[in-house]
């Protein structure tokens, strides 16, 4: 659990944390989705810890949108983001039914390809996590996650 302490309160930590985090999990998914045939129990145990640790990672997601936000907002801040977390989840779930439903391939790799656009969405996230990261100030200026919002 010290891991876990290692970002805490410290932004740009969290950040870097975050992308890397981030970008794991997607990797396994990936791995998850496109390895032919059956896959290792050991690989799949591999998987699903780092998922776990992407579950437990996406909590810094309070934090940051804390962070984010001007002071008199940070209230609405936790509200955004489980908003968007559950629609994700609900409309993801949404598509994945779909997808299965209307493939033609036997049941076993129609489920795994149903959870491609659970990587879809993933990389999406990933991508816009790495485009929206802060910049590294310059020496003597504070970082941008230490300036006043508002």
């Amino acid at each position: 659990m010290a891991w876990s302490r290692w970002p805490s309160g410290r932004p740009q930590r969290r950040d870097r944390y975050t992308l890397g985090l981030s970008t794991a999990v997607e990797l396994v998914w990936a791995v998850l989705v496109l390895w032919p045939g059956t896959l290792p129990m050991p690989l799949l145990v591999v998987a699903l810890v780092f998922i776990g640790a992407g579950g437990g990672g996406a909590m810094l997601a309070f934090d940051g949108a804390r962070m984010a936000n001007a002071t008199h907002r940070c209230g609405t801040a936790p509200d955004v983001v489980n908003m968007g977390g559950l629609s994700a989840a609900v409309l993801i779930q949404l598509v994945v039914g779909a997808v299965q439903s209307v493939s033609d391939l036997p049941a076993a790799q129609a489920y795994r390809w149903a959870f491609a656009p659970v990587l879809v969405l993933m990389a999406v996230g990933t991508l816009a996590q790495w485009l929206r990261r802060p910049k590294t100030s310059r020496p003597g200026e504070p970082p941008s996650h230490a300036r006043p919002w508002g």
